[in-house]
């Protein structure tokens, strides 16, 4: 908690050239998404714990979904 991280998503592509949408489900109050990339900035106690959040990938003919798992703890500082 307390320290910002970004995470850039791979680059899309398409075997057949099709352009592929993504959409990102509901985001914990902490993380903030500009596609490509997240940022989670954690720093109240409620956002301590393991975080889901949905990607879903859809190129007109296909949809997959996956699932990005975030787990925030607490690492106690050194005296």
């Amino acid at each position: 908690m307390g320290r910002t991280l970004k995470y850039k998503l791979p680059e899309r592509t398409d075997s057949d050239g099709d352009v592929i949408t993504l959409t990102v489900g509901k985001l914990p109050s902490f993380v903030t998404f500009n596609d490509p990339e997240f940022e989670f900035a954690p720093v109240t106690d409620e956002d301590r714990g393991t975080k889901s959040i949905n990607i879903v990938l859809n190129d007109g003919k296909t949809t997959t979904t996956y699932t990005l798992k975030v787990t925030v703890f607490t690492v106690p500082f050194a005296q």
